[in-house]
Protein backbone atom coordinates (compact mmCIF):
# COMPACT_ATOMS: atom_id res chain seq x y z
CA UNK A 1 0.00 0.00 0.00
CA UNK A 2 1.23 3.46 -0.87
CA UNK A 3 1.10 4.95 2.60
CA UNK A 4 3.04 7.97 1.36
CA UNK A 5 -0.28 9.32 0.09
CA UNK A 6 -1.24 10.31 3.62
CA UNK A 7 -0.29 13.59 5.25
CA UNK A 8 3.17 13.47 6.83
CA UNK A 9 2.01 13.93 10.47
CA UNK A 10 -0.19 10.86 10.16
CA UNK A 11 2.28 8.55 8.40
CA UNK A 12 3.43 6.72 11.52
CA UNK A 13 -0.14 6.35 12.74
CA UNK A 14 -1.40 5.07 9.38
CA UNK A 15 1.44 2.57 9.08
CA UNK A 16 1.01 1.21 12.60
CA UNK A 17 -2.75 0.85 12.15
CA UNK A 18 -2.17 -0.93 8.84
CA UNK A 19 0.06 -3.46 10.65
CA UNK A 20 -2.65 -4.10 13.26
CA UNK A 21 -5.16 -4.74 10.48
CA UNK A 22 -2.93 -7.08 8.49
CA UNK A 23 -1.50 -9.28 11.26
CA UNK A 24 -2.20 -8.08 14.77
CA UNK A 25 0.54 -8.95 17.24
CA UNK A 26 1.37 -7.38 20.62
CA UNK A 27 4.36 -5.61 19.03
CA UNK A 28 2.10 -4.06 16.38
CA UNK A 29 -0.22 -2.74 19.07
CA UNK A 30 2.74 -1.28 20.99
CA UNK A 31 3.74 0.53 17.79
CA UNK A 32 0.18 1.85 17.48
CA UNK A 33 0.26 3.06 21.07
CA UNK A 34 3.54 4.90 20.42
CA UNK A 35 2.12 6.45 17.24
CA UNK A 36 -1.00 7.64 19.07
CA UNK A 37 1.14 9.19 21.81
CA UNK A 38 3.59 10.83 19.39
CA UNK A 39 1.43 11.86 16.44
CA UNK A 40 -1.92 12.73 17.98
CA UNK A 41 -2.66 15.74 20.16
CA UNK A 42 -4.29 15.03 23.54
CA UNK A 43 -8.04 14.66 23.09
CA UNK A 44 -10.94 12.43 24.20
CA UNK A 45 -10.76 10.72 20.79
CA UNK A 46 -7.10 9.84 21.32
CA UNK A 47 -7.91 8.55 24.80
CA UNK A 48 -10.61 6.26 23.36
CA UNK A 49 -8.20 4.91 20.76
CA UNK A 50 -5.50 4.31 23.38
CA UNK A 51 -7.95 2.54 25.68
CA UNK A 52 -9.15 0.28 22.87
CA UNK A 53 -5.57 -0.54 21.82
CA UNK A 54 -4.74 -1.37 25.45
CA UNK A 55 -7.65 -3.82 25.72
CA UNK A 56 -6.73 -5.48 22.42
CA UNK A 57 -3.08 -5.74 23.50
CA UNK A 58 -4.09 -7.37 26.79
CA UNK A 59 -6.34 -9.79 24.91
CA UNK A 60 -3.49 -10.74 22.59
CA UNK A 61 -1.01 -11.21 25.45
CA UNK A 62 -3.46 -13.38 27.41
CA UNK A 63 -4.14 -15.57 24.36
CA UNK A 64 -0.45 -15.81 23.56
CA UNK A 65 0.19 -17.07 27.09
CA UNK A 66 -2.43 -19.81 26.79
CA UNK A 67 -1.97 -21.00 23.20
CA UNK A 68 0.77 -22.92 21.47
CA UNK A 69 2.98 -20.98 19.07
CA UNK A 70 1.25 -22.66 16.13
CA UNK A 71 -2.24 -21.83 17.39
CA UNK A 72 -1.33 -18.20 17.97
CA UNK A 73 0.25 -17.96 14.53
CA UNK A 74 -2.93 -19.37 12.99
CA UNK A 75 -5.01 -16.80 14.85
CA UNK A 76 -2.85 -13.97 13.51
CA UNK A 77 -3.31 -15.27 9.96
CA UNK A 78 -7.09 -15.55 10.42
CA UNK A 79 -7.19 -11.89 11.49
CA UNK A 80 -5.45 -10.64 8.35
CA UNK A 81 -8.10 -8.32 6.89
CA UNK A 82 -9.40 -8.91 3.39
CA UNK A 83 -8.91 -6.62 0.41
CA UNK A 84 -12.31 -5.10 1.18
CA UNK A 85 -11.09 -4.24 4.67
CA UNK A 86 -8.02 -2.52 3.27
CA UNK A 87 -10.21 -0.45 0.95
CA UNK A 88 -12.16 0.70 4.00
CA UNK A 89 -8.85 1.50 5.71
CA UNK A 90 -7.74 3.71 2.82
CA UNK A 91 -11.09 5.47 2.54
CA UNK A 92 -11.38 6.20 6.25
CA UNK A 93 -7.78 7.39 6.59
CA UNK A 94 -8.37 9.78 3.68
CA UNK A 95 -11.51 11.08 5.37
CA UNK A 96 -13.84 9.59 2.76
CA UNK A 97 -17.51 9.27 3.68
CA UNK A 98 -17.58 5.60 4.63
CA UNK A 99 -20.60 4.70 6.74
CA UNK A 100 -19.60 3.57 10.24
CA UNK A 101 -22.90 1.73 10.47
CA UNK A 102 -22.16 -0.19 7.28
CA UNK A 103 -18.67 -1.04 8.55
CA UNK A 104 -20.03 -2.46 11.80
CA UNK A 105 -22.73 -4.38 9.95
CA UNK A 106 -20.04 -5.89 7.74
CA UNK A 107 -18.09 -6.87 10.86
CA UNK A 108 -21.17 -8.52 12.36
CA UNK A 109 -21.75 -10.40 9.11
CA UNK A 110 -18.13 -11.56 9.10
CA UNK A 111 -18.61 -12.81 12.64
CA UNK A 112 -21.70 -14.77 11.66
CA UNK A 113 -19.81 -16.31 8.75
CA UNK A 114 -16.98 -17.36 11.06
CA UNK A 115 -19.37 -18.97 13.51
CA UNK A 116 -21.46 -20.63 10.83
CA UNK A 117 -19.19 -21.83 8.07
CA UNK A 118 -15.46 -21.45 8.61
CA UNK A 119 -14.73 -25.06 9.37
CA UNK A 120 -11.02 -24.59 8.76
CA UNK A 121 -10.80 -22.79 12.10
CA UNK A 122 -9.75 -25.64 14.34
CA UNK A 123 -10.97 -26.00 17.90
CA UNK A 124 -8.44 -25.31 20.63
CA UNK A 125 -8.00 -27.88 23.37
CA UNK A 126 -7.58 -25.14 25.95
CA UNK A 127 -9.98 -23.18 28.13
CA UNK A 128 -9.75 -19.47 27.36
CA UNK A 129 -13.37 -18.57 28.07
CA UNK A 130 -12.58 -15.99 30.79
CA UNK A 131 -10.16 -14.23 28.43
CA UNK A 132 -12.92 -13.96 25.83
CA UNK A 133 -15.39 -12.71 28.42
CA UNK A 134 -13.09 -9.90 29.53
CA UNK A 135 -12.51 -8.85 25.92
CA UNK A 136 -16.26 -8.97 25.22
CA UNK A 137 -16.90 -6.69 28.19
CA UNK A 138 -14.43 -4.10 26.85
CA UNK A 139 -15.87 -4.33 23.33
CA UNK A 140 -19.42 -3.93 24.59
CA UNK A 141 -18.50 -0.64 26.26
CA UNK A 142 -16.53 0.52 23.22
CA UNK A 143 -19.48 -0.17 20.90
CA UNK A 144 -21.88 1.68 23.19
CA UNK A 145 -19.64 4.74 23.47
CA UNK A 146 -19.11 4.91 19.73
CA UNK A 147 -22.86 4.62 19.16
CA UNK A 148 -23.50 7.43 21.65
CA UNK A 149 -21.02 9.67 19.84
CA UNK A 150 -22.16 8.95 16.29
CA UNK A 151 -25.90 8.51 16.91
CA UNK A 152 -26.69 10.57 20.03
CA UNK A 153 -30.45 10.64 19.36
CA UNK A 154 -30.83 6.87 19.17
CA UNK A 155 -33.17 5.38 21.74
CA UNK A 156 -31.30 3.31 24.36
CA UNK A 157 -33.32 0.18 23.55
CA UNK A 158 -32.45 0.48 19.85
CA UNK A 159 -28.81 1.09 20.72
CA UNK A 160 -28.76 -2.00 22.94
CA UNK A 161 -30.30 -4.16 20.22
CA UNK A 162 -27.71 -2.99 17.68
CA UNK A 163 -24.91 -3.78 20.13
CA UNK A 164 -26.36 -7.24 20.77
CA UNK A 165 -26.49 -7.96 17.03
CA UNK A 166 -22.80 -7.16 16.77
CA UNK A 167 -21.93 -9.15 19.91
CA UNK A 168 -24.63 -11.85 20.02
CA UNK A 169 -25.23 -14.03 23.06
CA UNK A 170 -24.63 -17.07 20.86
CA UNK A 171 -20.98 -16.06 20.63
CA UNK A 172 -20.39 -17.41 24.14
CA UNK A 173 -21.35 -20.90 22.92
CA UNK A 174 -18.99 -20.86 19.92
CA UNK A 175 -15.65 -22.70 19.82
CA UNK A 176 -12.88 -20.69 21.43
CA UNK A 177 -10.96 -20.34 18.19
CA UNK A 178 -13.97 -18.89 16.36
CA UNK A 179 -14.69 -16.52 19.25
CA UNK A 180 -11.13 -15.22 19.03
CA UNK A 181 -11.55 -14.43 15.33
CA UNK A 182 -14.85 -12.61 15.86
CA UNK A 183 -13.57 -10.59 18.82
CA UNK A 184 -10.24 -9.83 17.18
CA UNK A 185 -11.92 -8.61 13.99
CA UNK A 186 -14.20 -6.35 16.04
CA UNK A 187 -11.20 -4.88 17.88
CA UNK A 188 -9.60 -4.18 14.50
CA UNK A 189 -12.73 -2.54 13.12
CA UNK A 190 -13.22 -0.30 16.14
CA UNK A 191 -9.56 0.74 16.08
CA UNK A 192 -9.91 1.58 12.38
CA UNK A 193 -12.92 3.77 13.15
CA UNK A 194 -11.30 5.46 16.15
CA UNK A 195 -8.02 6.26 14.42
CA UNK A 196 -9.76 7.48 11.27
CA UNK A 197 -11.95 9.81 13.36
CA UNK A 198 -8.83 11.09 15.08
CA UNK A 199 -7.10 11.60 11.74
CA UNK A 200 -10.07 13.50 10.32
CA UNK A 201 -10.35 15.71 13.41
CA UNK A 202 -6.65 16.62 13.29
CA UNK A 203 -6.77 17.37 9.57
CA UNK A 204 -9.65 19.78 10.18
CA UNK A 205 -7.55 21.68 12.73
CA UNK A 206 -4.60 22.19 10.35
Amino acid sequence: MALERYNQPMDMLAQSLHAVLRQPQPAALVALQEALLMEAAPSPERDRALELARHFHRYQIDLQTMLTARQYSELASWLDVTAVGLVAFEELMRGAATSLRDLLIATASEGAMVLGSRQYIKSWAVEVGPIHEEATWALREALWRLSEETQPDLAPAVRLEAMRRTLPQSLSQAPNSARAVVLGRLFQTLLLIRVSRLSTAQAACV
